[in-house]
């Protein structure tokens, strides 16, 4: 048997350390973000010149600020519950948010994830290839691969928003019936979760942004050795003119 009281015991540490963890730390940088995103929003809003980058960096902000809001929702408010009585009372609705809110922060993730490494690569063009920057410099151009990269992130999260609804029955060896949600089983989140969504969401975008990232550095080295030897062959021009 176990004591009631240190059941009860465990679950204050539990509510202790998820109010620690994720209200006490992670609601102040939701906070936070928001303020920051509004004021980026708002500057780049402002600006005359509307460009390709202006375009991309918007929606890398809106996408953000759709996971940080999700993150409030689903993980600070509940957590609120350790020093906020009434919250303590709506684990069913606590439950229902965190149902909705999981597919949508996922969501997010993936749109925050490619805009910036989509971001990255027309940037790359535009310094390593100027002959084609023509094709990537129309805010048409940007705004069709916003609306494909979101389009794809949906069927992405199709799987992740109702894998806790789908229910599998099979027998199991004991010719026992068995049911599980599709979440839950194995072969689910080998394949899904833990294959296709780190592929395509963790390996390829990181992947991607290293490259990019050390092609510029190539190239920016490269101009800086570039500018060095014009210098120093306009000063040994200039001394021998002298």
């Amino acid at each position: 048997f176990v004591d009631a009281e240190q059941v009860t015991l465990h679950h204050s540490h539990c509510a202790l350390f998820e109010f620690a963890l994720k209200a006490a730390m992670t609601g102040p940088v939701c906070l936070a973000g928001f303020a920051a995103n509004t004021v980026c929003f708002m500057g780049l809003w402002r600006e005359r010149r509307f460009s390709p980058s202006t375009f991309l960096i918007q929606a890398i902000v809106i996408a953000d600020f759709a996971v940080l809001w999700m993150l409030f929702v689903g993980e600070s408010l509940p957590a609120l519950g350790y020093v906020i009585p009434v919250l303590r009372d709506c684990s069913a609705v606590c439950g229902y948010v965190k149902a909705v809110s999981r597919p949508l922060l996922f969501l997010s993730h993936v749109c925050v994830a490619w805009f910036t490494t989509m971001a990255a690569v027309n940037r790359y063009i535009v310094m390593s290839k100027p002959a084609q920057a023509d094709a990537v410099s129309s805010v048409d151009y940007a705004r069709k691969r916003v609306i494909v990269i979101t389009l794809c992130a949906v069927l992405l999260t199709l799987p992740l928003t109702f894998d806790t609804a789908l229910t599998l029955n099979y027998h199991s060896g004991d010719d026992h019936i068995r049911h599980e949600t599709l979440s839950q089983n194995h072969w689910y989140r080998l394949l899904y979760v833990h294959a296709t969504i780190v592929l395509l969401v963790y390996v390829i975008p990181m992947a991607t942004l290293s490259f990019v990232a050390l092609r510029l550095w190539c190239i920016l080295s490269a101009l800086r050795r570039l500018r060095r030897a014009v210098a120093a062959t306009y000063r040994t021009q200039h001394m021998d003119s002298t």
